[in-house]
């Protein structure tokens, strides 16, 4: 994740929106799915909607990658060993 506050809320905003998103469009889905003219049977439409949805999530999960401008964040310098008395 990138240092910049700015672009880490516009990456954070847009994660929520599509998961906003799916909450509104998937029930759709099984209307679809149901439907016989459409679908010959409800394991076909099953099938062909999650190829469609892989297809979709893979886009927009590669999609926002292109736009973060720092490729690494800050390494974080941690002592290798702690000094804990028990």
């Amino acid at each position: 994740m990138t240092s910049d506050y700015n672009e880490r809320t516009r990456l954070m905003a847009f994660s929520q929106f599509m998961g906003q998103m799916a909450w509104m469009i998937v029930p759709w889905f099984w209307v679809m799915i149901a439907d016989p003219d459409l679908f010959e049977t409800q394991a076909e439409g099953q099938d062909s909607w999650r190829f469609m949805w892989l297809a979709h999530v893979l886009y927009w999960v590669l999609f926002p990658d292109y736009f973060v401008k720092v490729s690494t964040a800050p390494i974080l310098k941690i002592p290798l060993k702690c000094h804990l008395k028990i």
